[in-house]
């Protein structure tokens, strides 16, 4: 199945090559990325930067994207340090969006905050009026109370807050596929798509494979897929991808290969 090209909705290249534990050493590169790409069949990659992460600043992480062309679609890291009140996320967006960006990327785990806190409806709104796409990391364990307040409830009253908000729900709430699927199988509206990198490589021979073979078989326009690279490989999401979508008919193989992602970023 590899003739089918492939568009990854979650790699992580640094500008350093580094990333979150020091022991990856500096081989986590925009170079690596698009050898796996080649290796892979993977048409296009969401690239995403994150602060304080292998040398991440906004202009140069997009000015270094951009050298791949079409292939990469650099997305913002949200830096909430940046947004003192609700009033600064317009123009915080502002100036992401004239850099090139055309979203945005809340991490919750990483910024050390809430779902709930009144500044990430102001950024998922001004993205929104902007005409950006906002991705929410949907991965909320850690050893912190936070983890009990940035799951599929939290995220749900969100988007009631914001429903003309085009969201992406990275890794599809983890453990809670089918709960986060099932409650966005109800929204109205095809403005929010359910992400399956990392837990569609993560969980290998656990009862999460038949969740994910569930939704590539019966929610085929609701989903995409990704890597989490530098977490896994390209060639680790290839087999796996190819794992869940044997014996499915071409229009769903394509639908969550590279249709439903592109389509949603305008790129179709």
């Amino acid at each position: 199945m590899n003739e089918i090209p492939l568009f990854d909705c979650a790699a992580h290249p640094t500008l350093t090559g580094g990333w979150l534990r020091p022991q990856d050493g500096h081989a986590n590169t925009f170079d690596r990325l698009i050898k796996e790409m080649d290796r892979a069949n993977v048409a296009h990659a969401v690239a995403f930067g994150m602060a304080g992460v292998g040398g991440y600043e906004a202009g140069a992480y997009i000015r270094e994207a951009q050298h791949f062309g079409e292939r990469l679609v650099p997305v913002a890291f949200c830096d909430f340090a940046e947004i003192k009140g609700t009033r600064d996320a317009s123009a915080y967006l502002g100036q992401l969006r004239s850099l090139g960006y055309c979203g945005i990327k809340i991490h919750p785990r990483l910024s050390a905050m809430q779902v709930d806190d009144p500044r990430v409806l102001a950024v998922v709104l001004a993205a929104a009026e902007l005409g950006m796409v906002v991705m929410i990391c949907t991965y909320p364990y850690e050893a912190s109370i936070r983890s009990l307040c940035n799951g599929v409830e939290h995220i749900a009253r969100l988007l009631f807050a914001a429903p003309h908000a085009r969201v992406v729900l990275m890794h599809g709430g983890d453990v809670r596929l089918m709960e986060m699927a099932s409650f966005v199988r109800h929204l109205p509206g095809p403005n929010v798509l359910l992400d399956l990198s990392f837990t569609m490589c993560k969980y290998k021979g656990s009862s999460v494979d038949l969740d994910v073979r569930f939704l590539f078989e019966n929610f085929d326009r609701r989903i995409c897929i990704g890597s989490d690279s530098p977490e896994f490989s390209l060639d680790v999401m290839r087999e796996r991808f190819d794992f869940f979508a044997h014996g499915l008919s071409r229009e769903k193989i394509r639908n969550i290969a590279n249709l439903n992602l592109s389509r949603f970023l305008g790129r179709a």
